[in-house]
């Protein structure tokens, strides 16, 4: 299983998650929100059905 590093900072009240080496973004007012949209996101881009680890930095 690949791993996908994701950046995240606050910004105007909401943590942005950015992917270290892909096209990926999504941002979210709650870490639990956060991480269910990083899974969507991910999910989307490579067109998965499984959940996926998450690594955050």
């Amino acid at each position: 299983m690949k791993s996908i590093k994701f950046n995240v900072e606050e910004c105007d009240g909401y943590f942005v998650a950015d992917a270290a080496d892909y096209a990926i973004v999504t941002q979210a007012k709650t870490w639990l929100k956060l991480l269910r949209n990083i899974d969507e996101a991910v999910r989307l881009h490579f067109d998965l059905k499984s959940m996926i680890n998450i690594v955050l930095s």
